[in-house]
């Protein structure tokens, strides 16, 4: 079993094949996780490292146990944004992030309670984030738990969110320190 601690995800080949930190290639086929949540986050470190945003998609939830049993995860400009027709037109309309992007990865449970890679695809039609931009995208933006306490402090003393944020950033320093701010 390939424990999601011990695989690193980098593309080799066909795109079928992780690098696990052994160093011994590991089929894409073959990756079992303990729950929905365990997949989810494999799929994002795996993002991260080829440079794109994931979001959770489609599934199959057992309504009588409350799991899924399958449950789809796809790149963020998955799909086409709906045209919506309006009464009175918009001052400014929203850019379109959308472009139809086919990367995906599907799991599913099997009868021991594990999740299986079920389906795979690793193509993008899109250009995918330099390695200095790629912590602004949506689904790699985390800060860890004291950051989100101290967000809530400032709330409540009536500090604004982006004054929060500057706040934090000066403690850190120069711009170049400030990757610690983002994500654990």
């Amino acid at each position: 079993m390939a424990e999601l601690s011990s695989i690193n995800p980098n593309i080799e080949g066909e795109g079928e094949m992780v690098r696990a930190d052994n160093g011994k290639t590991i089929s894409i086929w073959t990756l079992e996780f303990r729950d929905e949540k365990h997949a989810y986050n494999w799929y994002n470190h795996y993002a991260i490292s080829i440079g794109f945003s994931i979001q959770r998609s489609s599934g199959f939830k057992n309504k009588e146990k409350g799991y899924y049993t399958v449950r789809t995860f796809v790149c963020s400009k998955e799909g086409m944004r709906k045209e919506k027709q309006q009464a009175v037109p918009l001052k400014k309309e929203r850019r379109n992030t959308r472009c139809g992007c086919l990367a995906s990865f599907a799991i599913q449970r099997q009868a021991s309670g594990m999740y299986y890679t079920f389906d795979w695809c690793p193509q993008h039609n899109h250009e995918l984030a330099t390695p200095s931009k790629v912590h602004l995208l949506r689904s790699h933006r985390r800060i860890n738990e004291l950051q989100r306490l101290e967000c809530i402090d400032a709330d409540g003393v009536g500090i604004r969110p982006k004054l929060a944020h500057d706040l934090m950033a000066a403690r850190l320093g120069e711009k170049s320190n400030w990757d610690s701010l983002k994500w654990t």
